[in-house]
């Protein structure tokens, strides 16, 4: 019986071309271009240049960051709830903050249009972050705009 159900199976199912070839996954993996690494780090008052270059350049809407001279104290005065992801050259590539009155949570997040330098996985990785942390605090539920349009979604 176990002679018949083999035979049947090579009949049946067809052999991998790497079998066939000799061709090797592995390799082909290997041959991949290499994914520049995110780092991923809490925002202080030294990022806010960085963080308004991003958003100026993203034409994002504000809807929780603040303007101007208090972008610093926000940042730093955040309770951990800025982060940020940076590209490979430095620079930030995404940007999530947030705030919470206890019960509820505020996100906002942008994310560089030019994602050549970044891992795609990874520059959602500030938001991710932050929506964590604010679960860690027990909120109810989390309300979250978006930084092209600064419409809730």
């Amino acid at each position: 019986t176990v002679q018949i159900m083999l035979h049947l199976c090579e009949e049946m199912c067809p052999q991998s071309p790497q079998l066939e070839t000799g061709h090797d996954a592995a390799s082909e993996k290997d041959e991949a271009p290499e994914v520049p690494e995110t780092k991923l780090r809490r925002l202080t008052a030294a990022d806010a240049a960085a963080v308004e270059l991003l958003w100026r350049r993203e034409s994002a809407a504000r809807t929780i960051l603040p303007d101007g001279p208090s972008l610093p104290a926000f940042l730093e005065g955040s309770d951990g709830l800025c982060w940020g992801a940076e590209d490979e050259d430095g620079s930030l590539a995404a940007v999530a903050v947030a705030i919470t009155d206890g019960s509820f949570g505020y996100l906002q997040e942008v994310r560089s249009s030019d994602t050549a330098s970044i891992d795609p996985a990874s520059i959602a990785a500030p938001a991710e972050k932050v929506v964590a942390l604010l679960k860690e605090r027990g909120v109810q539920d989390i309300h979250s705009f978006s930084g092209e349009t600064g419409k809730k979604k």
